[in-house]
């Protein structure tokens, strides 16, 4: 299992860290909404892991700035279409725009779903073979017994970005 699993158990917005084992609450209102973006194209979190060029035990010294991901760098290494997912996000209304975890789905915070669903729709005219969605920023609580490593929402024939897809914030 993935090193962001345990904040998904939360159920609430979170900073994480180190490996994802340093889970911190966020106490700050986050924006109502947001799109994801994916461009189907893989990008393994070892090799991304692997080009931060950390040695065993030693730390990433990263800013104060909770609204960013100190891995992008190396993902884009890994998987330049990241890259290319950022430049589109970074064309529409939506900032911040990031990438999520190690790769390669992106996305950009909304202030609305309404704003969230236009923004999408321009991203998704633009690149219509990338997996996108936009919607309302939740809030979940995952019992144990319910998270799934299976994908369960597109046909079995399309590959999943990630072995799962959990959104928790």
């Amino acid at each position: 299992l993935g090193a962001d699993v345990p904040v998904c158990f939360l159920g609430k917005p979170c900073l994480m860290q180190g490996l994802g084992e340093k889970i911190s609450a966020l106490t700050m209102e986050l924006p109502p909404a947001l799109v994801l973006a994916n461009p189907w194209r893989p990008c393994a979190t070892f090799s991304v892991f692997a080009g931060m060029g950390l040695k065993a035990g030693q730390r990433h010294k990263g800013g104060a700035n909770l609204w960013r991901n100190d891995m992008t760098k190396a993902a884009m290494k890994v998987q330049p279409a990241i890259g290319e997912v950022l430049a589109a996000f970074a064309e529409t209304k939506l900032k911040p725009s990031l990438m999520s975890a190690s790769g390669a789905t992106c996305f950009g915070v909304a202030q609305s779903v309404n704003e969230a669903q236009v923004e999408a729709q321009t991203i998704k005219a633009l690149h219509p073979n990338w997996w996108w969605q936009a919607g309302h920023r939740r809030t979940y609580t995952l019992p144990i017994k319910a998270y799934n490593c299976q994908p369960h929402n597109r046909p079995a024939t399309q590959k999943s970005p990630s072995p799962t897809t959990l959104i928790c914030a």
